[in-house]
């Protein structure tokens, strides 16, 4: 898995600067079974608790919707109070700002 917690600094994963309210970033989807499994996991991190201290990520996505999305298109969307974006290949979780 290829999880990383940003903190300010450049990724490791050649995506570049991340923004000040980046909190953190998936940099390779293949190793999640779906693309809404790895949202719940970065939006966990960002947040520093477990993914199931979350409230369900179909309370504020349909995550069979964002799978099929996800696979040709970049979807943003709020999620536990976290902005998220998730592309075909990596998902970012900023805080609101």
């Amino acid at each position: 898995m290829r999880r990383q917690a940003i903190d300010g600094q450049p990724t490791s994963d050649g995506g570049g600067e991340p923004d000040g309210n980046e909190r953190a970033r998936i940099a390779d989807l293949t190793c999640y079974e779906s693309a809404s499994a790895a949202v719940v996991d970065a939006v966990a991190e960002a947040a520093g608790v477990e993914p199931t201290d979350l409230r369900p990520l179909f309370e504020f996505v349909d995550p069979d919707a964002l799978d099929s999305l996800a696979a040709d298109a970049t979807v943003r969307f709020r999620y536990a109070g976290y902005s998220v974006t998730v592309s075909t290949d990596e998902v970012v979780v900023r805080a609101p700002g």
